[in-house]
């Protein structure tokens, strides 16, 4: 799929407008382009060729593009760049001790270069909603990215980081698993850089055309108290036409999230809201996907 992608990164990457409105959920995903950042393995599981621009605010304002492919071979490849402008008050523990109650502040500029690379593997026949098509059962992946970030508090700092993924397609061609993916894909392995290593695991079904459903379970060591947390969120398809979305997670807080889009001929016009109750905040995400 050629997709613009949204990451943000070490600056606190965030998802597309599909994924936003379900929370986030969405590891195992094939035919979305977060799967460039959140699964490379799952994103060669998708085939086709799409263009795709989104635009997030609240808590600052992000934007993305990017590209990828996994139409042309059993290889599949995509690049993006993505753009945050925010302003955190950090934590206290990288606050100046001559910062006044109140009057902390830290402006952040995230510019974030991702690859994304995946090989296909195991390809069988099967009916999909657009015809019988070519689908592939195990998917591996790799995704680079670069990391140029600034702040009032930390200055410039640059990063580079590598993540592993591996998905599958265990259900048989024709039957209702057959669109059941499983993935995971370990983040950050390259040591002493900005973040620990952490990682995710996802399971997409798509029983029916018009439904699909996603769970993820996302191990990271900065959350506090647990290390775990969990997201999960369901999208329906109507008339062909209208998408509404919902989900909820629990990372480091709590979020429930909704969705609404149009689509027609390859174009899709979304919109999704997430809320988190503890810092009563509302993030509003715009995508527009093209085909390519």
């Amino acid at each position: 799929m050629l997709l613009l992608l949204l990451s943000i990164a070490a600056a606190e990457e965030f998802d597309t407008t599909a994924r936003a409105g379900m929370a986030g959920a969405g590891t195992a995903v094939p035919g979305d382009l977060s799967s460039v950042r959140r699964a490379p393995g799952a994103m060669v599981l998708g085939v086709g060729k799409a263009t795709q621009v989104d635009a997030a605010f609240g808590q600052g304002i992000r934007l993305a593009t990017g590209m990828v492919d996994t139409q042309t071979n059993a290889f599949g490849a995509g690049f993006s760049y993505s753009r945050e402008w925010a302003d955190r008050i950090p934590p206290l523990d990288q606050q100046p001790g001559w910062f006044l109650k109140g009057e902390s502040s830290n402006a952040i500029r995230g510019n974030a270069y991702r690859v994304g690379l995946g090989y296909g593997f195991l390809q069988t026949p099967a009916s999909t909603p657009t015809g019988v098509q070519q689908i592939r059962r195990i998917g591996i992946g790799a995704g680079l990215v670069y990391e140029h970030n600034t702040s009032e508090l930390q200055g410039s700092v640059d990063s580079v980081e590598v993540d592993a993924s591996l998905a599958v397609r265990p259900g048989p061609p024709g039957s209702l698993a057959q669109d059941l993916i499983i993935a995971a894909t370990v983040h950050d392995l390259v040591p002493n850089q900005q973040r620990p290593t952490n990682g995710e695991a996802g399971v997409w079904w798509r029983p029916i055309p018009q439904l699909q459903a996603a769970g993820d379970l996302v191990w990271d060591p900065r959350f506090s108290g647990s290390n775990f947390g969990g997201r999960a969120g369901l999208e329906l398809l109507m008339a062909q036409s209208i998408s509404l979305s919902l989900g909820a997670s629990r990372l480091e807080q709590d979020m429930l999230a909704g969705g609404i889009g149009v689509q027609a001929e390859g174009v899709a016009l979304r919109y999704a809201v997430q809320w988190t109750p503890a810092s009563a905040s509302l993030v509003h995400t715009v995508g527009l996907v093209g085909p390519l």
